[in-house]
């Protein structure tokens, strides 16, 4: 579920900084387009992680990962995570026809 809703905010803010730079002139519009998308992102989350428990061969597949990986991609995970909100700032920042 966390992935779902860190995925919709990404879409989320790429699409109101396209709407906001009049390049996309319709993104999400009216709330309940953006319960639809975020319930689609749930459902094929569901699919691809927790349906017969892949998450189970997820994990195995990092069993024996090394140490000097692990802090590579954990390191990844919390870059990912802080551009995602350093992104989101950013639009709210943002003012059209100012760079």
């Amino acid at each position: 579920m966390t992935i779902s809703v860190i995925f919709f905010a990404n879409i989320f803010t790429i699409g109101a900084f396209l709407r906001k730079a009049n390049i996309l002139h319709r993104f999400l519009s009216k709330p309940r387009e953006g319960i639809l998308l975020i319930i689609a992102l749930l459902v094929i989350n569901y699919f691809l992680f927790m349906h017969k428990r892949k998450y189970l061969k997820i994990k195995e597949m990092f069993v024996g990962e090394s140490r000097q990986k692990r802090i590579i991609g954990g390191t990844l995970v919390v870059l990912y995570g802080f551009l995602s909100f350093i992104l989101l700032l950013a639009l709210a920042a943002y003012k059209p026809g100012q760079m």
